[in-house]
């Protein structure tokens, strides 16, 4: 980690205020009216030739609004769909978002798809799509590659970390990085808060010609599935909400939940291995913070190693390499590892490195754009660096980095972008009540994020999963999940609430 650390988004991924709902401040509208009273404004669909990773699809462009409120500028924006027609009697229409926000629709579809239980393709017509600034969708911010290198405050390897200076250096350079790109971006970057997606999901569904939506939210795709259900209950079927964040936060309550997360994920993990595992990887997150490790050759330290383990540990798919990876950094810090697990070590940490470097280059600024604006309230760089000490104190460095890149999200923007999203003075009321479920030891979305989200919809169903899956429905083996999640699906079945235990990958799934 020996280079300036300046960094825009977190390097776990994760994670809208009122911009339509309540109008907006600096770059946008000023009237107050609502997008559900003000006149439905015209909309177009157009069909066109899918690209080739959608050959089966039939694909369109939505035309909207930019500015839901006051469209009187005649701009527009046009959101990109697919559709995957159902494959027998059709119950109705299923969406979902993947995610960030910042996560391509039309990307993830052919992998989302796959997962999905035949007789769900069998019942749903399935759409995907690109939010409005993602993916195919356009415009797109433009001009905002990154500024030159800086200095910065690099910590040390080991010792105290002095998360004040940590804080500040990395507040400059991402005001650095994202003011000129707000600048540069006044035509569009107002309008990319999840409110006005929730609006271009309105209009997809009346273009499309659906009476309502099944809608499945994954993290940052459960805000707009929630706000949606808010905007529209009538027009909702069945809601999942995957992976789920509260109903309502700030930026400071977000990097203040790094405090507990980590530790939450430290714990669930270790325990899915046995009690050798938690102690041995306790062990070296605490000795990481006196002394470095050799490698294969190369002195690793404790933001490597630390930030390279739970990059990956939202994933299944990934435990297996974490496990190992633990075994030969402890073996290599206090016994002795051969040669041959010290080289699979390095190449797995390089591995989960390029990982976490893919999670902190996306769509990097849509996610502050759409966060600041649906967030708000970002904290002092002295709040920042207390939240990343509690995080340190209680986990590892990883959730002091991860605390201190959420808490300055926003630097170099003219906050408050838009009204924020005020907390719900009534609960949710639906048709038929969603199902909110997470795993337990999850650092993206934390459990209690979903738990304060399940308990502000009357009637909604709680799952927790007893791992550290990030997004769970189809993502793991558990039938406890997946056969419940499929039945509410398909007949509107009460699931109950239950906690699944751990089901390793290794299992068969049975979820159709």
């Amino acid at each position: 980690m020996r280079r300036p650390l300046v960094i825009l988004v977190t390097v776990l991924g994760l994670v809208s205020t009122g911009l339509v709902s309540h109008g907006l401040v600096p770059g946008g509208p000023t009237a107050p009216a609502t997008a559900q009273e003000a006149p439905r404004q015209e909309t177009a669909l157009s069909w066109h030739r899918c690209p080739k990773d959608l050959a089966e699809w039939r694909c369109a462009t939505l035309t909207v609004p930019r500015d839901w409120v006051n469209p009187a500028d005649g701009l527009t924006v046009d959101v990109e769909l697919a559709v995957r027609s159902a494959t027998g009697d059709r119950i109705g229409a299923l969406t979902f978002n993947p995610g960030g926000p910042g996560g391509s629709g039309l990307d993830a579809a052919p992998l989302i798809y796959a997962l999905l239980p035949n007789r769900v393709k069998a019942a749903f017509d399935f759409v995907a799509f690109d939010p409005r600034g993602i993916g195919a969708s356009q415009p797109q911010l433009k001009d905002c590659l990154p500024s030159a290198s800086r200095e910065s405050y690099v910590p040390p390897d080991t010792g105290p970390v002095d998360w004040v200076a940590f804080a500040e250096r990395t507040q400059e350079g991402t005001a650095a990085q994202l003011g000129p790109c707000w600048e540069a971006n006044q035509d569009l970057a107002p309008y990319l808060g999840t409110d006005y997606v929730v609006e271009d999901l309105e209009a997809m569904r009346h273009e499309l010609g659906y009476d309502d939506w099944n809608i499945w939210g994954m993290s940052y795709g459960s805000r707009i599935a929630y706000r949606y259900a808010r905007a529209y209950p009538d027009r909702v079927r069945a809601m999942i909400l995957d992976g789920a964040l509260p109903p309502s936060m700030t930026i400071s309550e977000w990097a203040a939940n790094e405090a507990w997360a980590f530790t939450y994920a430290q714990a669930v993990f270790g325990s899915l291995f046995g009690d050798r595992m938690a102690a041995r990887l306790d062990r070296i997150l605490r000795t990481l913070n006196d002394r470095t490790v050799v490698i294969n050759g190369r002195e690793r330290t404790r933001w490597g190693i630390t930030l390279g383990i739970f990059s990956g540990i939202s994933s299944q798919a990934e435990y297996p390499t974490i496990v190992k990876l633990i075994d030969t950094v402890y073996d290599a810090m206090f016994r002795t590892a051969s040669p041959a697990r010290q080289r699979q070590a390095a190449r797995d940490l390089e591995r989960l490195e390029r990982l976490a470097e893919k999670d902190r280059s996306g769509e990097v600024y849509s996610i502050n754009m759409i966060n600041c604006a649906d967030l708000g309230s970002p904290p002092s760089v002295e709040q920042v660096a207390s939240f990343a000490e509690a995080g340190y104190v209680n986990s590892s460095v990883a959730a002091g980095f991860v605390a201190t890149t959420k808490g300055t999200l926003c630097a170099g923007l003219p906050m408050p972008i838009a009204v924020p999203y005020p907390a719900p003075e009534k609960m949710l009321e639906l048709r038929t009540p969603p199902v909110v479920l997470n795993s337990l030891g999850d650092t993206r979305t934390p459990w209690a994020g979903a738990r304060t989200l399940a308990s502000s919809i009357a009637g909604a169903w709680f799952i927790t999963y007893l791992g550290t899956q990030h997004v769970t429905w189809l993502r793991t083996t558990s039938a406890c999940v997946n056969k419940r999640i499929t039945d509410y699906l398909m007949t509107l079945k009460r699931p109950g609430s239950h906690s699944c235990d751990y089901a390793p990958l290794k299992e068969a799934p049975d979820a159709r």
